[in-house]
């Protein structure tokens, strides 16, 4: 007597493209999150308009999902390298 099995695999690959760069946006976001988090916390507060005007920017690429840090602030560069009147007080960099 001749026994056969069928095995059907079916053709995932379309679909783990899409999967893996929704857990990695999600991912990204998530980690932005956190940096995002952290720098408003190192932020020099006087008014705290800089510290609340930092938002997150995800840009889309086509190979990769980027994730850019922006404030609504033009003056953020100032406490972050200095002037000639005052100190760097870095709050991003480190």
């Amino acid at each position: 007597m001749l026994t056969m099995s069928v095995r059907i695999i079916y053709n995932n690959i379309p679909k783990a493209d899409a999967l893996i760069r929704a857990e990695t946006k999600q991912a990204s976001l998530d980690y932005a999150d956190k940096l995002l988090a952290d720098i408003k916390a190192r932020a020099p507060v006087a008014t705290g308009a800089l510290r609340d005007g930092m938002y997150i920017n995800p840009i889309n690429g086509m190979a990769a999902v980027h994730v850019g840090i922006g404030s609504r602030e033009d003056y953020w560069m100032f406490p972050e390298f200095g002037t000639r009147h005052m100190a760097a007080r870095p709050f991003i960099g480190p």
